[in-house]
C-alpha cells in the first residue's frame, strides 16, 4: 500500500507540473525578479509569460491574472501600463485580461511594460513583493492555447528593494522520461 501511495504521488507531481508561468521581471528576457527602487527615475518592469514550448507548440492567444500587492496607491508615484495588444480588459491590481489576434509563439511573451515613477523616496518600501495570482473577477490565472482552451500556469513573484535572496524561481517541469514502466522498475 505504501508503494502505491508513493507511486501515485510521483505520478501526480510528474503530470501536474506546469512549466508555463506568468511573472513580472526587471528585464525583457524574464530572468531578473527584483529591482531597487529609485525615486524620480522612470523604471521599467515587464509582465511576461514564460511559455513551455512543449505545452504550447502553436502559441498562446490570451491570459488572465492579477498582480497582488501592486504598486502603492498613495499618491507617492504613478505607473503607466503599455500592453502588447489593444484587446485588454481590467486593471493589473484586480483582474487583467489580454488577448492577441494571432497566437504568440515566442518562449517569452510580453504582456505589458510597466513604467513606474516615484515622487517620494519611500513610495516602495523594502522587500515589497508583488505576486502574479488569480484575478478577483474570474478567481483564475489562465493562459489559452491557439484553440482557446484554458490552462492554469503558475505565477511568480517580483521583489522591490530586496534584502534577502530574491533569485527567480526555476520553472517546474515534468520528467519527460517518466512513464508507468519506469516507475514499476523502481520497485
Amino acid at each position: 500500500m505504501k508503494k502505491l501511495l508513493i507511486v501515485t504521488a510521483i505520478l501526480l507531481v510528474a503530470f501536474s507540473a506546469q512549466a508555463t508561468r506568468i511573472g513580472m521581471f526587471a528585464d525583457a528576457d524574464g530572468t531578473l525578479c527584483n529591482l531597487d527602487y529609485a525615486a524620480f527615475a522612470p523604471q521599467m518592469t515587464y509582465v511576461s509569460i514564460l511559455v513551455d514550448q512543449d505545452e504550447f507548440p502553436n502559441g498562446i492567444t490570451a491570459a488572465e491574472f492579477k498582480i497582488d500587492n501592486y504598486f502603492p496607491d498613495n499618491g507617492g508615484g504613478m505607473v503607466t501600463v503599455t500592453a502588447t495588444s489593444q484587446v485588454v480588459i481590467g486593471a493589473m491590481a484586480t483582474d487583467f485580461s489580454i488577448a492577441w489576434a494571432e497566437p504568440q509563439t515566442a518562449a517569452v511573451v510580453q504582456i505589458a511594460t510597466l513604467t513606474s515613477v516615484g515622487f517620494t523616496a519611500d513610495w516602495i518600501g523594502a522587500d515589497h513583493v508583488m505576486t502574479i495570482m488569480a484575478g478577483d473577477d474570474c478567481s483564475c490565472i489562465v493562459v489559452t492555447d491557439e484553440n482557446f482552451l484554458q490552462y492554469q500556469p503558475s505565477g511568480s513573484t517580483f521583489t522591490w528593494n530586496c534584502s534577502v535572496d530574491c533569485d527567480c524561481p526555476e520553472p517546474v517541469t515534468a520528467n519527460e522520461n517518466l512513464n508507468w514502466t519506469s516507475l514499476k522498475a523502481l520497485y
